[in-house]
């Protein structure tokens, strides 16, 4: 296992114990990264993390579908 994907599988381990810890309440609520709650925030920490090891090991793309300041841009979501 590299070493990136062995230091992102820690950190997910500790999110993991850390968030195993929290009572139904604190899955609701607010963020930081409104309108998220921690549980849609903890979804997308999830769901990007599972991906993390496919992308690691994919071949880079040719070239950017995006440019670095459109994924940044913010997302303007509603709730």
């Amino acid at each position: 296992m590299s070493t990136v994907l062995a230091t992102f599988r820690a950190e997910a381990d500790a999110l993991g114990h850390v968030a195993s810890r929290w009572a139904r309440d604190d899955w609701g609520r607010p963020t930081r990264c409104a309108p998220w709650s921690v549980r849609e925030l903890f979804a997308h920490v999830h769901v990007a993390l599972a991906w993390l090891p496919g992308m690691l090991t994919a071949p880079a793309p040719e070239a950017a579908q995006v440019s670095a300041a459109g994924y940044y841009r913010p997302d303007h979501r509603t709730p």
